[in-house]
């Protein structure tokens, strides 16, 4: 069970007892945790994006904000994605070249065409489902292949992602689509009188 560290150092009834460094101490310790869990909570927002077409909008940014604004300083955040046409992916944020590549790639391996792998006598033939233009059932197809969802950690009020990790949403339709994302966190809220900077 999560507790409140803040209570135990702190105790009047540690100073009190003079047990600092003992054995009761600990046996306290635990039954002050016990009786003070930290205070849960949760926040659902929806993430509105604007994207410009087929490509990568990082997220990082506007999730930190939003984290900042709860009062939850340790946590999880559970992203969903809420389309079939575009997904969520965690990747290198320094180097624009590494998107680049990745789109390449993707494109490679999920034509835009409008027409599938080659059937039984080597010919492509159109996709049933492309009611939306060319890049309708490719872009359900890329949905797929990576994810919709996303959980990551949550740490002194900010998300505890590495100094070359970018969240982004990755839009797979060619023309500019209004997305959204739900966000979740869940966690323990920050302790009275501090910010979540630590």
């Amino acid at each position: 069970m999560p507790y409140n560290h803040a209570i135990l150092i702190n105790s009047p009834k540690l100073e009190f007892a003079g047990l600092a460094s003992s054995r009761a101490a600990e046996d306290l310790l635990l039954e002050l945790a016990l009786a003070h869990p930290a205070p849960m909570q949760q926040a659902l927002h929806h993430l509105e994006i604007r994207t410009q077409g087929q490509g990568f909008t990082r997220l990082n940014s506007q999730l930190n904000q939003w984290i900042a604004a709860t009062d939850i300083n340790l946590g999880v955040l559970h992203l969903s994605c809420l389309h079939t046409s575009a997904s969520l992916t965690i990747n290198e944020n320094a180097d624009p070249r590494v998107l680049d590549d990745l789109a390449t790639w993707m494109d490679a391996l999920v034509p835009q065409d409008g027409y599938g792998p080659a059937n039984g006598l080597g010919h492509r033939v159109r996709y049933a489902h492309d009611d939306e233009g060319d890049d309708d059932m490719p872009a359900h197809i890329r949905t797929a292949l990576t994810s919709q969802t996303l959980s990551l950690s949550v740490e002194h009020g900010r998300l505890l992602v590495g100094v070359w990790q970018g969240i982004y949403l990755w839009e797979h339709r060619a023309i500019p689509h209004q997305r959204r994302i739900a966000c979740h966190l869940i966690g323990e809220a920050r302790a009275p009188g501090r910010s979540g900077s630590g």
